[in-house]
């Protein structure tokens, strides 16, 4: 999404609160640059129920309310591999909304946050992913950045610290 500059990443993560106008012009520049978009939908922390699981006026959860527009959206940006430049963000502390999200959003890659440190675990990511085993990017950032906490050998170093991180 960064054409100039130090970061060129492949993904960005981006919040739907400030409306579809907000995202869209992210989305279309994401396909513009074979790039993708990850929109926030069922984050893994405790309290984004109260977001998350709050019902619109027609009744449904704001979580599939956003899968289903996400969805809705992704024809246009479905790209040689059958998934969506468009992807969102679905914790694996909420396997049960996870497996909803799923059966709605198969051509959609889900960015799995929550796994190890927030509880989540390899059986609560499983209904991320489609049949196939395909469609979900797994995160386990506390496991690998605080890996050194559990280590007696670590002798404080950065190099060292770089090295159990890799």
């Amino acid at each position: 999404l960064a054409k100039e500059g130090p970061i060129k990443a492949d993904f960005l993560t981006v919040s739907p609160f400030l409306g579809t106008d907000s995202i869209k012009p992210f989305m279309d520049v994401a396909v513009e640059d074979d790039k993708g978009v990850f929109v926030l939908v069922k984050t893994s922390n405790p309290s984004s129920i109260e977001i998350s699981e709050a019902v619109n006026k027609d009744g449904k959860k704001i979580s599939m309310w956003l899968g289903e527009y996400i969805d809705r959206i992704s024809d246009s940006y479905i790209g040689e591999s059958g998934y969506s430049a468009i992807g969102a963000v679905i914790g694996a502390t909420f396997p049960g909304e996870a497996e909803k999200l799923r059966k709605r959003m198969k051509r959609n890659y889900f960015l799995v946050p929550g796994y190890g440190a927030q509880g989540g675990s390899a059986k609560d990511v499983v209904s991320c992913f489609n049949n196939d085993g395909l469609g979900a990017l797994v995160s386990s950032s506390r496991g690998i950045l605080y890996q050194y906490l559990e280590s007696k050998d670590y002798d404080g170093s950065k190099e060292m610290y770089k090295k159990m991180v890799r």
